[in-house]
């Protein structure tokens, strides 16, 4: 998943992020303070030859590059380790002192090594410094043997002595940086999780995945919308208009659009209305009906029909206000005004509740599902997709209706 694309999809959950992300740093600062400070104490070793000659130096170089290397490793072996253990007489394994000391070569491949121990104890980090790098001189001092015929022996000497213990704060400003890294990734993780499981439709993506249409727009449910709220209508009146255009092309205007919620939790005849005042508005000859199992009544803008056949809007339709046709076929009702060129914006039952989809949708250009955020289900717009495919129609696209906010 794209990040884009998975902002968008937990954006809604904005709130789960912060809170646990939060929490997770809180505990993690928690735990940084309750640990115990950890203080550092380094020495430096010196590998070299005793009696090397130019002849041999090439030789040489190559010798005490080997012991080096092989030097960090058992600097930090328990057997220096246990060697640490008797010369100071700690309650300590060899193990745990051997998880305290760290051996690196001194940069760029040089015959030193630093040699760092870190404790709680500020001195015993500096007392093992020193005993460390003074029972491994002796170690390796018995542990040598003459390396060539003119008597050449390496030899390891202690530059620095144990250096004054300091705070790790760089190990320390690396844990608080883990910590919030962390709680960053469980916050996303946490939301992530809350997008996939929520059962609510919250976001476009959510509703597009599951219904397998396109979101054409996102529009406020009032029924007083204010101009810029109409915006969103327009909006969708355009892309309608590509529908049709592409269907019948560009010279017919006539279509019919069925907008059905899954189940009932959105007004659809308040979307009908608003989209029906846009057509209007815009010269469209539209007609807004609304239509369940017991009568179709009009519903168009009042305030358009009123200025007669020359005005935007209706020239043949029925009077203005809530008619009832309990008589009329739908389809050859809805036929008829789409010969007269008239744009038919029809609000349905829930598709879950009735038929009405269904039938009404069979004779139309397209269905748009209307969804609300964080109150439509994601089960209801399945089901409701599902159903009106069993039934040979394919929703064109979803319409979101702000109401609430969510999350």
């Amino acid at each position: 998943m794209r990040s884009n694309a998975f902002l968008a999809e937990t954006r809604p959950y904005r709130r789960t992020f912060v809170v646990v992300t939060i929490v997770v740093i809180a505990i993690g600062a928690v735990w940084l303070l309750l640990t115990p400070s950890r203080y550092v104490s380094t020495a430096r070793l010196m590998v070299s030859i005793e009696g090397s000659t130019t002849a041999t130096a090439y030789q040489n170089d190559e010798v005490v590059s080997g012991r080096v290397n092989s030097y960090v490793a058992l600097l930090t072996s328990e057997v220096v380790s246990n060697l640490v253990v008797d010369a100071l007489a700690v309650p300590m394994s060899a193990q745990q002192v051997a998880g305290k000391v760290s051996a690196t070569i001194v940069p760029p491949k040089t015959s030193l090594i630093d040699v760092a121990v870190t404790d709680e104890d500020p001195e015993r980090a500096r007392l093992l410094a020193d005993t460390v790098t003074r029972e491994f001189v002796r170690y390796v001092d018995v542990l040598e043997t003459p390396t060539g015929e003119d008597d050449q022996k390496v030899e390891t000497t202690i530059v620095s002595t144990a250096s004054e213990p300091r705070q790790s704060w760089t190990e320390r400003a690396g844990l608080a940086t883990a910590v919030v890294l962390f709680g960053l990734l469980l916050g996303s993780v946490a939301a992530w999780i809350r997008a996939r499981t929520d059962p609510l439709v919250r976001t476009a993506r959510c509703a597009a995945e599951v219904s397998g249409a396109p979101v054409l727009v996102r529009v406020q449910g009032t029924g007083t919308p204010t101009d810029d709220e109409l915006d969103e209508y327009r909006r969708l009146r355009l892309r309608l208009r590509s529908f049709t255009r592409r269907r019948a092309g560009p010279d017919d205007r006539s279509a019919v659009w069925v907008l059905a919620s899954p189940n009932g939790e959105a007004d659809t005849a308040v979307v009908a209305s608003n989209l029906g005042q846009v057509m209007i508005s815009a010269g469209d000859r539209a007609v807004v009906l609304d239509y369940d199992e017991s009568a179709i009544r009009d519903r168009s803008p009042l305030q358009e029909q009123s200025r007669g056949p020359s005005a935007r809007g209706l020239s043949d339709s029925p009077p203005s206000g809530e008619s009832g046709f309990r008589g009329a076929d739908p389809e050859s009702m809805i036929e008829d005004l789409r010969i007269d060129g008239t744009t038919v914006v029809v609000a349905v039952s829930p598709v879950l509740s009735t038929c009405t989809a269904s039938i009404v949708g069979g004779y139309a250009d397209g269905v748009l599902l209307i969804v609300v955020p964080a109150e439509t289900r994601r089960r209801d717009l399945a089901r409701a997709t599902e159903s009106l495919r069993d039934c040979g129609i394919s929703p064109v696209g979803v319409v979101l209706v702000d109401r609430s906010g969510v999350d």
